[in-house]
Order: structure tokens, then sequence, then C-alpha cells
């Protein structure tokens, strides 16, 4: 069988392009909501609009969050936060996150060396 006779995507030799690198610092912001007194993992998913299990396959990196996620996300820090914040982040594609340290972007003192 040719070539021509597959779809464009199953053609031999043909890899499916990669997606850009998900770095997120949702996991991090879970890790230290307790330290914050502000919100629990459950109590920020359900803020959020997601079951607690979709949060936890996010958290863990198994699936990238959604646009609508993020932006829920975002609204439901700042309104815990009491300031905005940069969707940046919470999510990027390059690793460069405008805020150093996640305990500096959720108000928290730098742990100690």
């Amino acid at each position: 069988m040719s070539a021509s006779h597959f779809p464009p995507s199953r053609r031999p030799g043909r890899r499916k392009p990669r997606s850009p690198k998900n770095y997120n610092r949702i996991r991090d912001i879970l890790a230290l909501l307790p330290e914050t007194g502000l919100v629990s993992e459950r109590q920020l998913a359900r803020a959020c609009g997601v079951s607690a299990s979709q949060m936890s396959r996010i958290r863990r990196g198994e699936c990238v969050p959604s646009c609508f996620f993020m932006w829920a996300l975002a609204g439901a820090l700042e309104a815990r936060l009491g300031r905005a914040i940069d969707p940046r982040d919470l999510l990027n594609f390059d690793g460069d996150y405008p805020t150093i340290c996640t305990r500096q972007f959720l108000g928290l003192p730098a742990e100690e060396a």
C-alpha cells in the first residue's frame, strides 16, 4: 500500500507534532495552600467549577488545564489573595514566571535556608 492510501495523519514516517511543554505551578500552589490558610484544594476546585479529581489530574500534570480553568483559578486565587495576579504565574510554556517563587506569589515568607 502506498503512502497516498493512508490518511495524512497516519502516513508511515510521519510523527504527530509535539505539544509545547507545559510548565505550571499548580502543584506547588496546592502543596502550599495549607500554609496560607486561604482555602483547601477541594474548595478551590469547587470555586473553579471542576471536580476534585480533575483538580488532582491537573496538579499531577496528567492534563493541560483549559483556558476556562486557568481563568477560573486566577479569579479564585485573586479573590482569596485580595490582589490581581498574572496568569503566567500559574501556567506558561517557557518556565519564565513573572514572580520568582511560589511562596512569594502566595504571599508566604521565604523558607529558611
